[in-house]
This record gives C-alpha cells, sequence and structure tokens, in this order.
C-alpha cells in the first residue's frame, strides 16, 4: 500500500475569540463579577479586551481564564463560569457552513441572549436547539492559525506524497505536542496517534524519506499506539 497524504491536527485546546455568528463584532467575556456576556470590546470602556477563549474538542470543555463555562440551573437559560458542575458543563462543538454550534448532552444549545443595559453586553444562554436559531450559531477566531490545533472535523492538508514537505512543517514545532496523523490510501482513512517529538525521530539519519503506509503502521484506529511502538523502522 502507497503513502498518498498526511492529514495532521493537534490535539489540546484550541484558543481565541467566540462572536454570535450575526454580530461579528461581539465577544465572549467574562466581567467582573464572573458572569459571562457577549460585548463590544471597543465600545465598553469598563471593560479591558476580550477575553480568550479555550476550547477543548476533545473534553467538550469551553473556558475562560481557566474557568469552565455552564448552565448554571437547570430551569434557567443563563450560561455563567461554574466551579464544581457536574451537569450542563460540556459543550459538543459541531461546525456547519462556517459557523459552530455548541450542545450539551441534553439538547440545549450555546445562545446568545438579549441586551443588557447594565454591562452594555448580550447575556449568554443556554436554550433548546433549534437549527433556525441564528443566534446559536457562532464564529471562532484562533488567535494563530500556524499554532493553534483544529475541531476534530477541520484537518489541514500538509502534501500529497511529499514526506520532505510534511517533514519540514513536523520540524518547525517548537515544542512536543499530540498529533493525530490519518493515512489515506485506497482502502479509506486509519488513524494513529502520536507526538511531534516521535515523528520528527523518524526523519534521523537512516529513515529519512520513508515512505509511511498502513505496513508501516499498525492500524488500530485512533487508539493506535504512538508509532514509538511500531516495529517497522529498523
Amino acid at each position: 500500500m502507497i503513502f498518498v497524504l498526511f492529514l495532521f491536527k493537534y490535539l489540546h485546546a484550541r484558543v481565541g475569540t467566540l462572536a454570535p455568528y450575526k454580530s461579528s463584532n461581539l465577544r465572549l467575556s467574562i466581567m467582573a463579577d464572573n458572569s459571562l456576556r457577549f460585548i463590544d470590546p471597543l465600545k465598553n470602556n469598563n471593560k479591558n479586551d476580550s477575553d480568550l477563549v479555550s476550547i477543548e474538542p476533545d473534553k467538550f470543555r469551553i473556558s475562560l481564564r481557566d474557568k469552565p463555562i455552564c448552565k448554571v440551573d437547570e430551569n434557567e437559560p443563563l450560561v455563567s463560569t461554574c466551579v464544581d458542575k457536574v451537569r450542563f458543563i460540556d459543550w459538543a462543538p459541531t461546525g456547519e457552513d462556517g459557523f459552530w454550534k455548541f450542545r450539551t448532552d441534553n439538547d440545549y444549545c450555546l445562545t446568545a441572549g438579549g441586551f443588557d443595559k447594565k454591562t452594555k453586553g448580550y447575556f449568554v444562554h443556554a436554550i433548546k436547539c433549534d437549527q433556525n436559531n441564528i443566534n446559536q450559531k457562532f464564529k471562532f477566531t484562533p488567535i494563530s492559525k500556524k499554532n493553534t490545533p483544529l475541531f476534530a472535523d477541520q484537518i489541514d492538508e500538509y502534501g500529497e506524497g511529499n514526506i520532505l514537505e510534511f517533514h519540514k512543517i513536523v520540524s518547525d514545532l517548537t515544542k512536543d505536542k499530540p498529533v493525530l496523523i490519518t493515512v489515506k490510501d485506497d482502502t479509506g482513512d486509519k488513524h494513529y496517534r502520536t507526538t511531534s517529538k516521535e515523528l520528527n525521530s523518524l526523519f534521523a539519519p537512516g529513515n529519512q524519506g520513508k515512505l509511511m503506509d498502513h505496513d508501516f503502521l499498525v492500524d488500530r484506529g485512533i487508539n493506535a499506539p504512538p508509532l514509538k511502538n511500531t516495529n517497522t523502522i529498523n
């Protein structure tokens, strides 16, 4: 089986700004009392620059200043920062047509609420998911496209058979990072967990330029062992 191309994504948290899809000037921000609002940082003199949002797709967490957000009360729509919250803290991200939706396990969706005169921002709510509700659609903007990870269904292509090009991209990573590789050939996609450090070791003298195919990687899906546990490189 011949190596065709590599696809990879980081598996750690993605950092950036989160805005309602129809109001890209707003930003999800944490207020002085730890409540949440969507605000326009240019118009809000009582608020510093909007907070960066950390999204962990593997854990379904959305956090600001290391504080996860959650639906505070089962009977109320308000979303705020939370501590020791068990329910309504998981937000599964789904992407469609350039926007994102974030859904809890009981079918509540993150929603931009009405205007709050006190904070000059918009409430952050979680209400029943509705595919036609534009207030449940959001735009996530990473702080740096080069250095931030991707959601599970966002994968960048880094070369078709050009192993040296792929090596250069991996070697540019300054820190060891978890990586998920997808190898594509006529049998379909095969996934393998590894790290950027392990990938770099594959290009050591004696290994450089070798093809990576399904005979090279023991196919066990996304739970496959790291590359260092395979026995196909001598």
